[in-house]
């Protein structure tokens, strides 16, 4: 067993990590509501709508979320769940955050999934030593070489905490060399991995063809089931390499039929029915979605530490669904799908409250 000091020492540090977490998402949303020019005024339906519906939790959530999360359609939903409650507090019940870095490494897709198709391994490094894609330990001059002499473009990335896009390099077959590849190595350090760049569908090429085009679906392990909650598709701006929305590319939600919503949103929170190519969004289905979401459901199955997890999926030019990565600490989007939990709200929000109260007063 463990012993008392290290469990009140874990408990402490998740304690540190919440209020860090709902300071920094109420921080947030002011900023964004000043932005917003005050967003929806609700005054009457969150004292006769919202409080009601959270009193039962014995919970009264500040009325800004409101104002953000019901200003696109101006109608109130008390389902939507404020950033610092789901951030701070429902994340870490629903996900065991002490084991996220080591959930999420990248280096050990190929030992949790298998099975699930995923980009081309090169080479890896973990904790300082470096592997073959058969997990086979080689030196560095070994992994040099096997990057130096791949047929085809790869991309080198830190396997923890690379979200957006951050530190990832893309290697072109016919100018890099080893001298390039050696300072990428001792930049990152440790804690990376070389990857094939994947080929992607046409119709996902054809949204932004430098860039590839991911599908972020979260999916929620409730009930002894896999729920999917939302699903968006990232798309790049023109040139750009990385499909993220901060560097000027767009999200649009995703349908259960694979279609996508007329609208997608900009980095400026502008919500637009076209890409920078003049496709129309509502004009564009997302090729085997229905296999994705298979894929999904497949795979968080094996991941119960983690209830809560954002999928990055693309489809590539054969139409196989491949796992690019994941996140144990997805986001709710609900600006642009809505509440996060849906119809399972009341159900999520019962145990929640219910066997939270119930561990506060076991410890």
């Amino acid at each position: 067993m463990r012993s008392g000091f290290r469990k009140k020492r874990d408990a402490l540090d998740l304690k540190i990590e919440s209020l860090y977490r709902k300071h920094s998402y109420r921080k947030k949303a002011k900023l964004r509501l000043k932005r917003m020019d005050g967003g929806y005024k609700c005054d009457k339906e969150y004292r006769e709508i919202i409080v009601p519906y959270w009193k039962k939790y014995g919970y009264k959530p500040a009325k800004y979320w409101y104002q953000i999360f019901c200003d696109a359609d101006k109608k109130i939903d008390p389902r939507y769940i404020p950033d610092d409650l789901y951030y701070g507090e429902m994340l870490p019940y629903f996900s065991n955050s002490q084991f996220r870095r080591f959930g999420e490494d990248k280096c050990y897709h190929d030992i949790w999934f298998p099975d699930i198709k995923r980009p081309e391994t090169i080479c890896k490094n973990i904790a300082g030593v470096y592997y073959d894609s058969n997990m086979n330990p080689i030196s560095f001059e070994e992994a040099v070489a096997l990057v130096v002499t791949f047929n085809g473009e790869c991309l080198i990335k830190p396997s923890i905490d690379s979200g957006e896009g951050r530190l990832i390099k893309f290697f072109c077959q016919d100018m890099r060399n080893k001298k390039e590849i050696e300072t990428a190595f001792r930049e990152l350090g440790a804690n990376f991995i070389l990857q094939a760049a994947v080929k992607q569908h046409e119709i996902l090429a054809k949204m932004n063809p430098s860039s590839l085009n991911t599908i972020r679906v979260v999916s929620f392990f409730f009930e002894e089931q896999v729920h999917i909650l939302s699903s968006i598709l990232r798309i790049g701006a023109p040139k750009a390499k990385v499909d993220n929305v901060g560097a000027g590319g767009y999200a649009c939600p995703i349908q259960m039929n694979g279609n996508l919503n007329a609208k997608a949103v900009n980095r400026k929170a502008e919500w637009v029915e076209e890409n920078s190519f003049g496709i129309k969004f509502d004009d564009v289905k997302i090729p085997e979605f229905d296999r994705v979401i298979e894929t999904i459901k497949f795979a968080h199955k094996r991941l119960a530490h983690f209830k809560l997890v954002g999928w990055d999926m693309s489809v590539d030019a054969q139409g196989e669904p491949v796992l690019i990565e994941y996140n144990t600490c997805p986001g709710a989007n609900q600006i642009s799908c809505g509440p996060t939990f849906g119809e399972l709200t009341e159900r999520v929000l019962d145990e929640f409250f219910t066997k939270r109260t119930l561990a506060n007063a076991q410890n």
